[in-house]
Formats: C-alpha cells, sequence, structure tokens
C-alpha cells in the first residue's frame, strides 16, 4: 500500500525539478517505493521460513557485538 502510493505521488511530483541538481522531485518518492516494496518481500521471505522451518529459525533480533 506504501509502495503503490509513493509511486502515485511520484508521479505527480516528477514535474518539478529541484533548483540546484535540476533532478526531478519524484525521485525520493519511487526511492520510498522500492524500499517499501523490498521490505515486503524480505518480511514475506521470513514469514515462509518461519512457517517452514518452525518458531527457531527465525530472524535473530538480540543485541550484540557482531563479529566484522
Amino acid at each position: 500500500m506504501l509502495g503503490y502510493q509513493a509511486y502515485l505521488v511520484g508521479e505527480i511530483a516528477g514535474i518539478e525539478h529541484s533548483p540546484v541538481l535540476q533532478l526531478p522531485n519524484s525521485v525520493g518518492y519511487f526511492a520510498l517505493a522500492v524500499g517499501s516494496v523490498l521490505v515486503a518481500i524480505v518480511t514475506l521471505a521470513v514469514v515462509l521460513r518461519v512457517l517452514r522451518l518452525g518458531w527457531d529459525h527465525r530472524t535473530n533480533t538480540e543485541s550484540g557485538e557482531v563479529a566484522l
């Protein structure tokens, strides 16, 4: 839903351009649309993994040190 609405607003905002870079103002809205679709894909992948493998294989959300 968010991606669709961002796409619609992006089409409208594409008429205007930023004064310095001369980029269409729709760039940010299209980035928001793409990002929301990617988040939906990742969320669906996590849900399918939990349904397939069980609750113990969910994404780890514990805070702690991460090896670089």
